[in-house]
């Protein structure tokens, strides 16, 4: 039988009594029991090592698809009057239609239109099954069914899934309440273990009330507490940015210190910023896996340099930049109303050229291309291109080819001077941020610069300079890797 090398990603607890000279003896029974056939076995216990780090990655990104997962947490009593009804990444549900539907059909069949997610099936003598997740080239095995809490031997967890609309739902049967969790899809192994933790949590933070319960159902109001430990959906919440001193962000690795400085830089424009957008946008900029980044994010919440920001503060920022993008708009409305304006004065003068000798028609050519360069040395660029724009349709208009063609020729020149502007101060910004190590800016200001340089001065892509630029992008993103 050939030998094979497996990484064990286990359920074991901290504190085992038996750690870890029982460690071989414990994953051989696991084994046997699962079904996997082994002869010879050697357990080597590797801390801190690649495989490890990967493996801690992969749990981090699991987690955060775990929060993702899940719509709202019910706390219903098994009666079925809904105790608690919190909505995570969706809107609130009716919480007594569910519970109603999850004591209809619990009363009607557990086994046959719920399916036990922890249990062996009743109808079957299969084993308990196993989890494959790879992790690189080794297989993970994560066991379903752990054995190593005394606590769960004395009580063991009763979850069942059930189908309501387009959702999922998980259903933990406790002593003294029913959890439930409304899914967009069916629950990771994590997350039905989260939920008999919360259970557990609950009925610890709330066993006298529940013995005493009378109806009020705001004595449950805190129980938002419990959920953010248990199923850390505050990675869903608004965060702000803690400053830290140069010292400590030379402590962070490179990935963590882009991830770090991309929070700082939204924060800083839009007041917060949400796990979401530094992911998205970390992601488009280089090509990294997104549980990396997810694993960064945690390494930066772990040292508290990403803190969450309450919903209430958040949304009363949203409101303030609500009211300055009104009170923008309406200085757009002025803009568009200043323009319109011009729209109406080109069309007066090109009537009144109907009137107007060839040499009246040269002075006020002349009047307009001084006030052209006029604003052009002051950096007034949309004036200055207004006012070529008019002496060119005087120009056009009498008839003087020469005089539009030359006029024609210093709009070209203003435009590309403008375009030369922005190109040098994007290229000044991404140099800066290259040096600074600021990674992840400078890759999006060199990558601006190429698509200027190919789309505005329709460089080819085999150019000497826009090949620079690549070769500058690539080995910044190989930097972040």
């Amino acid at each position: 039988m050939p030998t094979h090398r497996v990484t064990f990603l286990t359920d074991c607890p901290e504190d085992c009594k038996d750690y870890p000279i029982r460690c071989p003896d414990c994953l051989k029974d696991r084994m046997s029991k699962s079904g996997i056939p082994f002869r010879n076995i050697q357990v080597v216990q590797i801390k801190e090592s690649e495989s490890s780090i990967e493996a801690s990655r992969d749990i981090s990104y699991r987690k955060y698809l775990d929060v993702l997962n899940i719509k709202s947490v019910l706390v219903l009593d098994h009666t079925g009057i809904c105790l608690y009804n919190y909505p995570v990444t969706g809107a609130e549900m009716d919480g007594n239609l569910v519970a109603g539907f999850i004591q209809a059909n619990l009363a009607f069949s557990k086994e046959g239109v719920a399916k036990g997610m922890n249990q062996p099936s009743p109808a079957s003598n299969q084993e308990p099954r196993l989890d494959f997740a790879p992790i690189k080239e080794q297989p993970v095995l994560a066991f379903n069914n752990p054995t190593t809490s005394q606590e769960a031997k004395e009580d063991p967890a009763e979850i069942y899934e059930l189908n309501y609309k387009d959702f999922v739902l998980a259903v933990h049967e406790s002593t003294l309440v029913r959890s439930v969790l409304i899914l967009d899809k069916p629950p990771s192994h994590n997350l039905t273990n989260n939920l008999v933790e919360f259970s557990r949590e609950f009925e610890r933070v709330y066993g006298e009330v529940l013995d005493n319960f009378f109806g009020d159902i705001t004595l449950f109001t805190d129980a938002k507490v419990i959920i953010e430990h248990v199923f850390e959906t505050d990675l869903l919440y608004p965060y702000g940015v803690k400053i830290i001193s140069p010292i400590e962000e030379e402590d962070l690795d490179d990935l963590q210190r882009m991830v770090y400085r991309y929070g700082l830089d939204y924060s800083r424009n839009k007041g917060f910023f949400f796990i979401s957008t530094i992911l998205d946008g970390i992601t488009q900029a280089i090509q990294k896996p997104s549980k990396d980044i997810v694993h960064a994010i945690y390494m930066l919440l772990e040292r508290n340099y990403f803190v969450p920001q309450e919903i209430e503060l958040a949304a009363k920022y949203r409101q303030e930049k609500d009211e300055w993008m009104r009170q923008a708009e309406e200085r757009n409305f002025a803009f568009a109303a200043f323009h319109e304006n011009n729209e109406k004065e080109v069309e007066a003068l090109k009537k009144s050229l109907e009137f107007t000798s060839e040499r009246e028609g040269k002075n006020l050519i002349k009047k307009h291309v001084n006030l052209a360069q006029s604003s052009w040395d002051f950096g007034i660029f949309d004036d200055a291109m207004y006012n070529y724009k008019l002496a060119k349709i005087i120009a056009e208009n009498l008839g003087l080819r020469k005089d539009a063609d030359r006029i024609e020729k210093k709009m070209d020149e203003l435009f590309n001077s403008v375009r030369q502007l922005e190109y040098d101060n994007a290229m000044k910004i991404a140099v800066s941020a290259e040096k600074n190590k600021e990674y992840l800016k400078a890759i999006q200001n060199y990558t601006l610069c190429k698509e200027m340089l190919l789309r505005v001065f329709n460089y080819e892509k085999d150019n000497k300079r826009v090949q620079q630029i690549e070769k500058r992008i690539m080995n910044l993103q190989g930097k972040i890797r």
